[in-house]
């Protein structure tokens, strides 16, 4: 009951959000793996899209591509100016022999890359004066401004995380052999293999997902990488209290 009122709570808060974005998101997507490229090159001689004026220019990164002022996107007036030809782009993406062989290629390599991908305070860099986020700022927090720029996180003197996210790395590497450990032990409960099998293939859907439609960064991996290490714990404790019981 509990994981259905949470799950309804994140359907209700995102579902807003993502149906907005998801076609930037996926053509941003499309962007970093040069498949937008490649289609705007096939399809500009004979279709009007209004991406084929920058269609030289679109850049091979998902940032750039997705939030940087200087992007074709924002050139031709933004998201929702720009939505019904970003879902025409998706269909033909998923549609089209040529493409969904490019996007299968592309989204197996962003795959594999996404599991070593497990750095801390991914997006904590300084935003330069072509993001949105510092313009916005400049539009409706006018007086936020000077501070802004006077920030460590600016100056780019944020904290140095290189050592946490080493940190992060080796601790969920130790907590994956305390679950092999354990499962070769056989110190926990049937119920235990099931959970881990169900969160393993939670992580792996959602890095797929991440890799064919989003991009791929440090974040993602953090964001899951808990899981397992919870999973030790509680394998951990498990074994502890079975071996207590038996003796």
């Amino acid at each position: 009951m509990i994981l259905f009122i949470l799950l309804l709570a994140c359907y209700v808060i995102m579902a807003s959000a993502i149906s907005k974005s998801k076609d930037v998101f996926y053509t941003g997507s499309l962007a970093q793996k040069g498949i937008l490229q490649e289609m705007l090159n096939d399809k500009c001689p004979s279709r009007d899209f209004r991406l084929c004026q920058y269609k030289d220019s679109i850049p091979l990164s998902f940032e750039d591509f997705v939030w940087k002022t200087s992007s074709p996107l924002y050139k031709l007036g933004g998201w929702k100016e720009l939505r019904p030809e970003l879902k025409t782009i998706s269909r033909i993406s998923i549609t089209e022999k040529k493409y969904i062989k490019m996007q299968f290629n592309a989204t197996l390599a962003n795959f594999y890359k996404q599991f070593y991908l497990t750095g801390i305070g991914d997006g904590n860099g300084a935003f330069d004066s072509t993001t949105p986020l510092i313009q916005r700022i400049r539009k409706y927090a006018v007086l936020d401004d000077a501070i802004v720029l006077n920030t460590r996180q600016s100056a780019k003197q944020f904290l140095n995380l290189e050592s946490s996210s080493v940190f992060y790395f080796l601790t969920t590497l130790l907590s994956l052999l305390i679950i092999l450990i354990q499962m070769l032990r056989r110190k926990f409960n049937k119920l235990f293999v099931p959970i881990v099998l169900l969160s393993v293939f939670f992580i792996l859907i959602n890095f797929l997902l991440i890799a064919f439609s989003s991009e791929i960064a440090n974040r993602h991996g953090v964001k899951l990488y808990w899981l397992v290490t919870l999973l030790a714990y509680l394998s951990f404790v498990q074994g502890e209290k079975k071996h207590y019981n038996e003796t």
